[in-house]
């Protein structure tokens, strides 16, 4: 794993030519000069608010002529707010996202679960998406993407990683970030109710699509997928899919760590907690290593029963040694009797069932408007029906209503029977709408079916 000893800003390298944008985007907006300064600055598609420290990003097509497209020196927190579809991009060879010159050692986050250092974070967020055409390189700064898409294009020829030094980072709130050459984290990365997909060609320098020196952690339905592409070359070494101190995924969550190199998952402290409801970890020799230079016995690797056994072999856990000088190392690997396994897959048949049930689901809904009487009060009452195929067994159903046919629904209440009587929230002569989504529930997770039609009265 790399160090980088000289203070490097945050840069954007860019790609040779823009990414599409969605016909809703903005037209190409050319800037000489950083779109950050010490003032108010705005222009097609972005404002920048200083006394915030906010910059918003509103279907903008940005191309960068400046070294850096946003600049900054002062010590302080910083929000991009991204919405609707956005690009930034330059023709030279580097141009940064952040140039954070001045170092920061104070100021946690309220937040403590997502302040990973003392160091100050850049938060991308909103429910908008940003293509970057190059490279972000926070330099030692937490990033956060709070329910944003990120996608990082980063050239082939460009030998840095798509998402470079940063000091944590976090995918929380149904964030997606998309990297095609590598992540080089310095501390922990956790993903939460997110997904990261993090490819790295093994040709190319760097080639880990996940290099990270802290702990990874998936929860609350994260999903991590990392993997390799392209020819191994003499100089991959021990190349991985993923390398990091210790991993720990719930069972909620899916994990996928293929490599065409030798080892897909390689882990330093040897703490391996894989329990996903869905795995794939392969690579040419190894599928799972991890080593200590401390005690092997605290060497742990912990993966389903079932996933163990999923290729109908018998797996053991097997530890060896390799001593280089003073330094001596402890390994452990899947074995599957006298040969190495390669690979590990699993689903977990449960939530395999519960999903492809759920996929069969047909609703059809209905709804009747019943007037105040002297003693019951306005009401809806709504009904629903599978009416496609054999009738699937589910937990529950979910109401969702809404006052536009458009609009935003609210899941109002979860019901076992096929009725709900609604009777908060209505007011005489308006029109109310609703629809209705069958679950089934394992080891309490949802998973859903497809929406009913949507089913309208007036209030009378």
């Amino acid at each position: 794993m790399k160090k980088k000893t000289s203070v490097i800003f945050l840069a954007i390298i860019m790609a040779l030519t823009i990414m599409p944008l969605s016909a809703t985007a903005a037209s190409t907006t050319t800037v000489s000069k950083g779109l950050i300064t010490s003032k108010d600055a705005k222009g097609p598609g972005y404002n920048w608010d200083a006394s915030k420290h906010t910059l918003t990003l509103n279907n903008a097509n940005i191309l960068n002529k400046s070294r850096s497209m946003i600049t900054l020196n002062n010590d302080y927190h910083v929000t991009i707010i991204v919405k609707g579809n956005n690009t930034l991009t330059g023709i030279d060879s580097i141009s940064s996202l952040i140039d954070r010159r001045k170092s920061t050692t104070s100021g946690v986050d309220n937040n403590s679960k997502y302040s990973l250092t003392r160091q100050r974070n850049l938060t991308i967020k909103g429910d908008g998406t940003l293509t970057i055409n190059g490279i972000i390189y926070p330099h030692y700064t937490n990033l956060i993407v709070n329910g944003a898409k990120l996608n990082i294009i980063t050239p082939q020829n460009v030998n840095w990683n798509s998402i470079n030094f940063t000091r944590g980072l976090v995918l929380k709130n149904g964030a997606k970030v998309y990297v095609n050459k590598g992540i080089n984290n310095d501390k922990d990365l956790i993903i939460d109710n997110s997904t990261l997909i993090a490819a790295s060609a093994l040709e190319n320098t760097p080639g880990n699509p996940i290099d990270n020196t802290g702990d990874i952690t998936v929860e609350n339905k994260g999903i991590l997928k990392a993997y390799t592409t392209g020819e191994k070359i003499a100089s991959a070494g021990d190349r991985s899919a993923i390398l990091c101190n210790n991993i720990i995924a719930d069972d909620t969550t899916i994990f996928e760590a293929r490599c065409e190199g030798p080892i897909a998952i390689d882990s330093l402290q040897g703490k391996v907690s894989i329990l996903s409801r869905k795995i794939n970890i392969s690579a040419e020799e190894q599928a799972v290593r991890c080593g200590q230079k401390q005690n092997p016995a605290l060497l742990n690797l912990q993966l389903p029963k079932q996933s163990l056994a999923a290729n109908g072999g018998k797996y053991t856990i097997g530890t060896y040694t390799v001593e280089s000088g003073n330094d001596i190392r402890y390994y452990c690997t899947v074995y599957n009797g006298d040969n190495m396994a390669k690979s590990v897959i699993y689903e977990d048949p449960q939530v395999t069932a519960a999903e492809k049930a759920m996929a069969a689901v047909r609703l059809k809904a209905y709804s009747k408007s019943y007037a105040k009487t002297k003693t019951k009060p306005l009401r809806m009452k709504v009904w629903w029906e599978q009416t496609q195929g054999e009738k699937q067994k589910v937990t529950g159903y979910e109401i969702a209503k809404s006052s536009k046919r458009n609009g935003t629904y609210k899941i109002m209440f979860s019901a076992s029977k096929t009725q709900y009587i609604n009777t908060a929230g209505l007011k005489k002569g308006n029109r109310y709408y609703y629809k209705v989504r069958a679950y089934s529930k394992v080891r309490g997770i949802r998973y859903y079916s497809s929406w009913s039609n949507i089913t309208y009265k007036i209030a009378r």
